[in-house]
């Protein structure tokens, strides 16, 4: 059997926002199969805003070509100034403007609608200055770095904000060890310390308007943050020993508290099985959206005939909210369009409910 790895966006039909504030998951989708710029080349989908509009790249051998996909598949090159070789297109927000990486000259820019491009500069002492996720105001986020005496270098978190003359950076803190993981569309900030002094990451959001802190992701161990909304909201995964992965979305306004991702196939466990196989669960949200519906994968629980967790299945890609809980994304497409697809894995979610991944 041939099995050919392919970039994917599931579609949801007509009032499938409505179904994602309402019911959180939607009833439906239908399966569209992301198109290559060269047959041979697979294509690597990378962010889907609210218009349905998806970036990312098409693989060359040596060589990638930064692409959009429009709604129905279609790929066409993303037009840059310059015609720069070797790029990679990383995110893309509702006013149009795209993130990108000239990988030939090591150099990270934005792509206006108007099609300027604008650069990220480096402060005074710093250098190759690297974005990697982009917000609703066009403001970047990634870090910058410094060389040291002995040719070795350091990095450290930066925002570049935009201004009528360009973007201008702010280096966010100065240890060495964090690196900045997400940036919402509020501003929220989460930088996560590779290891802290007792050997434990640990990671913190802020405010980026105020240079508050928010909160301290730090109580489970290997917390990686993985995505924000604009509700003040935070989702992360974390662990629970060597066997359990847990996501959950953290709540920094403290309205409506914490909410955990449950677990695929412990639905039907035992009364006093629950606790167990939640915590021996495999659970890995990826991406949400602003209605806290996350997408992701994970290993469904098997349970014995007492309903007790005694293994698991392989892993599958889920869709979850607070209102419907976790659900087989491949059993949300419609009759027919899931023949011969297996969906390994989900990349972004929009605020619509379209997903972008691979399968």
């Amino acid at each position: 059997m041939r099995v050919s790895a392919a970039a994917l966006v599931l579609v949801c039909g007509f009032g499938c926002a409505e179904m994602a504030i309402a019911q959180g998951v939607p009833s439906a989708y239908t399966l569209v199969e992301l198109q290559r710029l060269d047959p041979a080349n697979p294509v690597r989908p990378a962010a889907i805003n609210n218009s349905g509009i998806v970036v990312g790249w098409s693989e060359g051998g040596s060589t990638d070509t930064a692409v959009v996909f429009a709604a129905d598949g279609s790929v066409v090159p993303l037009v840059l100034p310059g015609n720069p070789g070797d790029t990679v297109a990383l995110d893309i927000n509702d006013e149009g403007y795209i993130l990108y990486q000239s990988i030939s000259d090591d150099e990270t820019r934005v792509l206006k609608p108007t099609g300027e491009s604008l650069n990220l500069q480096a402060p005074l002492g710093y250098h190759s200055p690297n974005g990697w996720r982009m917000n609703a105001s066009g403001e970047v986020g990634g870090r910058v770095k410094v060389t040291l005496g002995s040719g070795a270098f350091e990095s450290f978190p930066a925002v570049w904000r935009l201004t009528p003359s360009g973007y201008v950076a702010e280096v966010l803190d100065d240890e060495y060890n964090r690196s900045l993981s997400l940036l919402s569309d509020s501003g929220l900030v989460c930088l996560r310390e590779v290891v802290d002094v007792i050997g434990q990451p640990e990671a913190w959001v802020y405010d980026l308007r105020t240079g508050d802190e928010l909160a301290r992701l730090s109580a489970e161990l290997g917390v990686v943050p993985e995505d924000a909304n604009s509700k003040g909201h935070v989702l992360y995964v974390g662990a629970e020993g060597p066997a359990g992965i847990f996501t959950k979305i953290y709540d920094v306004t403290m309205q409506v508290g914490n909410q955990r991702v449950y677990p695929l196939g412990c639905e039907n466990a035992a009364p006093g099985a629950y606790n167990q196989c939640e915590s021996e669960s495999q659970m890995t949200g990826v991406a949400f959206n602003g209605h806290d519906v996350v997408v992701g994968v994970g290993r469904p629980v098997t349970l014995d005939p007492d309903g007790w967790p005694d293994g698991y299945e392989s892993e599958t890609s889920f869709i979850w909210s607070a209102e419907s809980g976790s659900v087989r994304l491949e059993s949300l497409v419609v009759e027919g369009d899931l023949v011969g697809w297996s969906l390994t894995s989900p990349v972004d979610i929009n605020d619509a409910g379209w997903i972008i991944g691979k399968g």
